[in-house]
């Protein structure tokens, strides 16, 4: 998978991610508006300042790529839910690995791998690996 392809997917894939989050929410999208918001701010995932996003905003973000502490924050509350929702798609696939290194700093790439739920792991691993990838060409030395 070439560098623009896999970020194309990855792209892509974004408002999957938080379709999953939506789906999987037992909270009503004017509550999980909230919930986003709040929980971007507590974690330190970035995000807004002082308001939430709205729920139209959250509603949209299913069919417009989000801003990327959205997708931070949608997978930040995915992953620690009971239920272990996976993504269905290559492109969510790709959206939740680069999602997964942009949270937080790894020092390496099975350091990454290691960090995401057990029921991740397999699904993720060659995911994982292209955005690993991707990233580190990012890098300015």
């Amino acid at each position: 998978m070439t560098h623009l392809s896999f970020y194309a997917k990855a792209m892509a894939g974004l408002p999957q991610l938080v379709a999953r989050l939506i789906d999987n929410a037992d909270a009503p999208i004017e509550r999980l508006a909230i919930i986003l918001g709040d929980t971007a701010r507590i974690a330190g995932l970035g995000g807004p300042a002082d308001d939430n996003p709205t729920p139209q905003e959250v509603d949209q973000w299913r069919q417009h790529k989000p801003p990327l502490w959205i997708a931070k924050t949608a997978l930040f509350l995915l992953v620690q839910m009971p239920g272990h929702p996976l993504p269905n798609s290559d492109e969510e696939r790709a959206a939740w690995a680069y999602t997964w290194l942009r949270i937080r700093s790894h020092a390496s790439l099975d350091t990454a791998l290691a960090a995401l739920p057990e029921p991740a792991r397999f699904p993720l691993r060659p995911y994982l690996e292209d955005a690993w990838s991707d990233i580190q060409r990012q890098r300015l030395l």
